[in-house]
């Protein structure tokens, strides 16, 4: 996943220890600015709200060849 704002992107891994997510962490794209504080703080909350449907977006896509459905999110992350 990489959260991309303006011009600027990171890549973002997700860590996981038997079963739950451990930890997030950005990582930077070369020939990319990284992502402001502010905004990888808000790409950190959304991940960590919603990294259940990600990984299995990321599964059907990566693993099984298969097209995701299209999900529109427009609740506010906490």
């Amino acid at each position: 996943m990489s959260p991309i704002y303006n011009e600027t992107e990171n890549k973002v891994e997700l860590y996981y220890t038997d079963g739950e997510l451990t930890d997030v962490v950005f990582q930077r794209v070369r020939g990319k600015e990284e992502l402001p504080t502010a905004q990888k703080r808000k790409a950190e909350v959304f991940v960590r709200e919603y990294h259940e449907g990600i990984v299995s977006k990321w599964n059907d896509v990566q693993v099984y060849k298969r097209k995701p459905k299209f999900e529109k999110i427009t609740k506010k992350t906490k």
